[in-house]
């Protein structure tokens, strides 16, 4: 059983592709058997459908955070400017892209909800009271110097969203304040 919408979705799909609504349906059932077994949401398949889009659409390479922190943490020793460039550069490029896929701050706060079960950053909280804006971001590394990286990247992102960064405060084991104007 299911909405009929739904099932003309997936006969027209199906028929596309050259499947037949029964093998189709097992495929999804069993998707979904593993990840409750797991102890995951139901809805964290849509969270991985989204983050694959945005994965492919960055051409995002899986690296380990390890692999990321140790090179973050050699350019910070050698050269702290040119790790704050690539970081902030790094922000500019994901601005542009989150613009185009969520144009306004709630939008980005919509889009973080409903990937946020497959990132590696636990919590993003936007508080806002008239136009003072307070982001907190935690789990998003692990090294003061990984963290800074991210709070750069973190800044240039908002920036784009029309808010006016005032102070950024990264500290270790990956905590990010942010203090804005609108």
């Amino acid at each position: 059983a299911a909405e009929e919408t739904l099932v003309d979705q997936l006969e027209v799909e199906a028929k596309k592709r050259g499947y037949t609504i029964y093998s189709l349906t097992n495929i999804a059932l069993q998707a979904l058997v593993e990840l409750l077994k797991e102890g995951y949401s139901p809805d964290l398949l849509i969270s991985l459908i989204k983050f694959h889009k945005i994965s492919q659409t960055l051409r995002v390479i899986p690296v380990t955070d390890w692999f990321v922190e140790k090179i973050v943490e050699e350019l910070h020793k050698s050269n702290k400017d040119k790790l704050k460039e690539i970081c902030e550069k790094t922000g500019e490029q994901l601005a542009t892209f989150l613009q185009g896929y969520a144009p306004t701050i709630e939008d980005l706060v919509n889009l973080w909800n409903e990937i946020k079960d497959v990132l590696p950053i636990k919590n993003i909280s936007i508080r806002n009271k008239d136009d003072d804006f307070l982001i907190t971001i935690t789990g998003s590394g692990f090294s003061l110097e990984a963290t800074e990286c991210s709070a750069w990247i973190a800044s240039k992102i908002f920036e784009s969203y029309g808010l006016k960064i005032e102070n950024v405060n990264a500290k270790q084991g990956g905590i990010i304040l942010i203090k804005a104007k609108a």
